[in-house]
This record gives structure tokens, C-alpha cells and sequence, in this order.
């Protein structure tokens, strides 16, 4: 009898070891899943800020095409400015 007694009560022991290790892989998977969660949300906010980056340089593209654009027209206005300079400084000098 004192067998059995000793026996149940090592079950009962090993029972409880077996509870608890079950709670503390609960407790890891919770905190995997946790982890897993903040990745994806990191991921997502990486992928956004790469899409408003790429859209931010072509904005830039396109204004720097504006400003060669009309860098090429101030260029061209001087020239028809300098070239009607030269022809008035001609007639008053005839």
C-alpha cells in the first residue's frame, strides 16, 4: 500500500511538471505570435515608407524637369533680349 501511495504521489508530481511545462509553452507560443505580429507590422511600414520614398524622387524628377525646362526658356528669352539689344544699339548708331 505504501507503494501505491508512493506511486500516486510521483504521478501526481509528475503531473504538475507536466502542467507547468505546458503553461510555459503557451506563454512562448503567445509571445512568438507577438513577435511574428510586430515583424509583419515593421514589414508593412518599411514597404509604405519605400513606396512614399520612390514617390517623393519622382516628384523631384519631374520638378527638376520643370526647372531645366524653364531654365532653357530664360535662356532663349536672353538671347532674343541680346540679339534685339544689338539691333537697336545698330539703328542708333546709323
Amino acid at each position: 500500500m505504501t507503494t501505491v501511495i508512493s506511486g500516486m504521489t510521483t504521478v501526481i508530481s509528475g503531473m504538475t511538471t507536466v502542467i507547468s511545462g505546458m503553461t510555459t509553452v503557451i506563454s512562448g507560443m503567445t509571445t512568438v505570435i507577438s513577435g511574428m505580429t510586430t515583424v509583419i507590422s515593421g514589414m508593412t511600414t518599411v514597404i509604405s515608407g519605400m513606396t512614399t520614398v520612390i514617390s517623393g524622387m519622382t516628384t523631384v524628377i519631374s520638378g527638376m524637369t520643370t526647372v531645366i525646362s524653364g531654365m532653357t526658356t530664360v535662356i532663349s528669352g536672353m538671347t532674343t533680349v541680346i540679339s534685339g539689344m544689338t539691333t537697336v544699339i545698330s539703328g542708333l548708331t546709323t
